[in-house]
């Protein structure tokens, strides 16, 4: 006997495996469900998003076409997304190490200025001698 899901569950089955929640394999180890079944659920739900389950046909004579544009801006949003991410961190990153060079810088000047004096004072000893 065929099950049926209501329109709430698929749409929650779908989000949750398009924000990275969980994945396919694991939501059908979950509910017992069938991966093709699940992947019609997805293919609907990246074609119609929110409005998707409502009993409307949802695939166009190009649905191929239109699923494979949409899956494409779904990357591109997320690989935006991940850049974004990335730049924030490395700028981060770079402003934490500017800060450790000029600390460096600070304390090289220190060290020059305390010991840096002595050393000519030796060097031009040594050179006076000889």
């Amino acid at each position: 006997m065929a099950r049926t899901h209501s329109r709430e569950f698929k749409l929650l089955v779908c989000q949750r495996i398009e924000k990275g929640e969980t994945s396919i394999s694991q939501v059908c180890r979950e509910h017992n469900l069938s991966m093709g079944m699940v992947d019609r659920w997805l293919q609907q739900f990246r074609i119609k998003r929110e409005e998707s389950f409502d009993g409307t046909p949802w695939r166009s004579e190009n649905h191929v076409d239109d699923f494979k544009v949409i899956e494409l801006e779904n990357l591109l949003q997320q690989l935006l997304k991940e850049r974004n991410s990335l730049k924030r961190k490395l700028e981060k990153e770079n402003r934490a190490l500017q800060r450790q060079v000029e600390k460096l810088t600070d304390k090289v000047a220190a060290f020059e200025e305390k010991y840096g004096k002595a050393n000519r004072k030796r060097q031009n000893s040594t050179e006076d001698k000889t």
